[in-house]
């Protein structure tokens, strides 16, 4: 979001020097208020302008500049006026206004408390809020105590509340001047107050009267809207303000952020680079036309050229993005903000080693640049780095209003809850191989971290099959523990398999880390959950060992290497390899095609066993899909992918035939804690030569519950 997102930025500037910056800005404002208006109303214009001392000539070049809008100039003349004529009523009252509208509204309600007869209940009613709006421009300096961060904004909404109430007992119409600019003011407070719905429920009642609302009140509500995730909304009104004025950047970035998270990214991306555009390297200025031209940075160009760039991640071109950050900040290396947009970028990759140096750089430059605390504290959860993590996201807590940090909240949450797995197939064909009919349900449960980096977990699977000679049946129930770093991922589980004969045994897993790309994986498992349910059906079971060498390139491509050796009981023993790949290409917002492969390759020692035992067998089948993102608000996103898998099949003393799957998924995301995968899968195989033809279904979900 744009102006949020800007609000979390952390400026280079010290606290003590913007405090000054705004004062002085505050005393020089010559911008158009209510209060300006109230100024001249009892004065006729006059271009006459003499410094004499003729009272008549000085009110009137008073009046004159204050018509024009010269505060300053109009100020000098009436402290002029007040010093030949010290109780002249029409300076003393129209110096209280001036002084109200250069931003000294509290120094303006102390002068007119010197002659209250001279000010109307309006009038009052009018400085008193002229008083909290400077309440609310104090409220946007950045405090060391953030702890006092909101008491002047909290205490100029206490005094607008108060003014509609004093209002509202002097039976005011709806339509009064004076109450428009208090609930206009009133918007915009609780906004930089971050009570977003309040906000919006304002705006609503404002609209019930068909007021005109000004662009900067309409710039806020679109700022509630885009924070409350409606971004629909933020986008119409951050239109209607730049139509009112184009001028504010903020405005502008902040309806690119509203395209972007109403999913319009190709608008977005068109529009941001329109804006990048018109967007100037550099910036001439001079005080008058004698001086010699000033050539500074524009910062804005360094911001538009940031969006530009994340516009492309979001856009699924992850690539692009990360060559235009990295050349940004080549250019700029001191821009924490590029440094931080080209880590999240790194993460978003899967690439969470490489981008924990560039969050370490950033912070030890500006260690309270706020998005990058929070994008180090979701890196090191993937790291599985858990107790940095706490203590990065604890030092967060005062930030708590802010959306990006809620987001590292409920991460934190969700990773620290108790975990359920469940995986459900379902098969019905039309041979017995594998069973005409089977269904298997495999339920694991982990608890809540221990000390960190240990879960216990319980484990559940139930399987049935209908083969030729009869129904089989295995259970199989465990417990164990697992470990979780940075490197590794560990487990053992102890667990007992039912069929025909109840066995106990274990399972010990390994999962080693090389680098952002290359991963190894080991396991022993005795009885094996890779023992063919028609094998448990005849009193064989089998023992495994599993071996696994991944390789992630980034989030488009892939590749796996696997063996497994299973060693049954009636003196079988199985060899596999399976060399597999996937490749994302064409890619779009919110669709990509994907294509892959797999070769597969067994060998049987024994010839004749009690389930599908071929002497050797190869298998390859290729892969053409396409993955659509169909519908994304907020943390809930839904995916569907169809794949269409032709292949040739091959078993010795048995032709080469051609074999294929037609695979059909959703996939449902709800935020961190839910995940839901169901589909459906058509398949023609062969099996001794025989074919068979059937459907495969299944259902799978992880949830997390605190």
């Amino acid at each position: 979001m744009g102006w949020i997102k800007q609000r979390c930025v952390n400026n280079r500037m010290n606290w003590f020097s913007r405090y000054w910056m705004l004062l002085l800005f505050g005393l020089l404002a010559v911008s158009y208020s209510a209060s300006g208006v109230s100024a001249v109303r009892f004065c006729e214009p006059n271009q006459t302008r003499d410094f004499s001392d003729d009272i008549t000539t000085l009110l009137a070049s008073a009046c004159n500049e204050a018509n024009n809008k010269h505060w300053v100039a109009a100020l000098h003349y009436y402290q002029e006026v007040l010093r030949i004529v010290p109780n002249n009523q029409t300076a003393v009252r129209n110096r209280v206004f001036i002084l109200s509208t250069l931003g000294m509204a509290r120094m303006a309600e102390w002068q007119a408390r010197q002659t209250p007869e001279l000010f109307s209940t309006d009038d009052w009613l009018e400085l008193k809020t002229n008083s909290a709006i400077i309440s609310l421009r104090w409220g946007k300096i950045p405090l060391q105590d953030q702890n006092r961060r909101f008491s002047e904004t909290d205490m100029a909404i206490q005094r607008l509340e108060t003014l509609l109430e004093q209002l509202d007992l002097a039976q005011q119409s709806r339509d009064h001047w004076l109450r428009k600019r208090i609930r206009f003011d009133l918007i915009v407070a609780l906004r930089d107050r971050w009570r977003m719905q309040e906000v919006l429920q304002h705006y609503q009642n404002i609209q019930v009267g068909n007021q005109d609302i000004p662009a900067y009140v309409l710039a806020a509500v679109a700022d509630a809207s885009l924070y409350l995730h409606k971004p629909w909304q933020a986008r119409n009104l951050y239109r209607q303000a730049l139509q009112q004025n184009a001028q504010p950047f903020e405005w502008k970035t902040g309806l690119f952020y509203a395209l972007v998270d109403n999913e319009e990214i190709d608008q977005a991306l068109i529009y941001i680079d329109q804006l990048n555009s018109e967007q100037p390297k550099q910036w001439r200025t001079r005080t008058d036309g004698t001086r010699p031209w000033k050539i500074k940075a524009n910062p804005r160009k360094t911001e538009t050229e940031t969006l530009a760039a994340m516009a492309r991640a979001y856009a699924n071109n992850y690539s692009e993005a990360q060559h235009k950050l990295q050349r940004l900040l080549d250019l700029a290396p001191a821009s924490q903000d590029i440094r931080n947009e080209l880590a999240t970028v790194y993460s978003w990759r899967g690439w969470f080693r490489k981008a924990e140096p560039l969050f370490k750089a950033g912070l030890a430059v500006e260690p309270k640049h706020l998005q990058l605390r929070i994008g180090h504290a979701h890196n090191l959860i993937a790291l599985k780095r858990y107790h940095e993590a706490e203590q990065s996201i604890a030092s967060l807590d005062k930030f708590s209003f802010y959306q990006e940090t809620q987001k590292l909240f409920e991460h934190w949450r969700a990773e620290n809850g108790y975990e359920f797995r469940q995986q459900t197939l379902t098969r019905n064909s039309s041979g017995a191989a594998k069973g005409s009919l089977s269904f298997s349900s495999d339920s694991v449960l982990f608890s809540k971290p221990l000390t960190y980096n240990y879960r216990v977990f319980v484990h559940y699977r139930w399987e049935h099959g209908d083969f030729p000679e009869g129904k089989a049946t295995a259970r199989r129930e465990g417990a164990g523990l697992e470990y979780r770093n940075s490197d590794w991922l560990l487990s053992a589980e102890v667990h007992q398999t039912q069929f025909d004969i109840n066995k106990i045994g274990f399972k010990l897993m390994g999962n080693y880390q090389l680098d952002d790309h290359w991963s190894v994986v080991a396991e022993l498992d005795t009885p094996s959950v890779h023992t063919p349910l028609r094998a448990l059906g005849s009193r064989v079971y089998a023992r495994s060992v599993n071996a696994e060498i991944n390789y992630q390139a980034d989030e488009n491509r892939q590749f796996s290497l696997s063996g497994h050796y299973l060693d049954f009981t009636d003196g079988n023993q199985r060899y596999e390899l399976l060399l597999s790949g996937l490749q994302h290409w064409l890619l779009a917002p919110h669709w990509r095609l994907f294509v892959g492969g797999e070769l597969f390759y067994s060998h049987n020692r024994k010839l004749d066993a009690p389930y599908f035992n071929p002497r050797q067998d190869v298998a390859i089948e290729t892969t053409l899909g396409m993955a659509i993102l169909s519908y994304r608000q907020d943390n809930t996103q839904f995916f569907q992918r169809i794949s269409v898998n032709p292949g040739m099949y091959w078993q010795k003393t048995f032709n080469a035939t051609v074999t294929g799957t037609l695979n059909y998924e959703h996939q449902w995301q709800f935020g961190r804690r839910f995940e839901l995968v169901y589909g459906i899968t058509g398949f023609s195989q062969v099996f001794d030569g025989d074919r068979e033809n059937g459907i495969i279904g299944h259902l799978n979900f992880n949830l997390r519950v605190l």
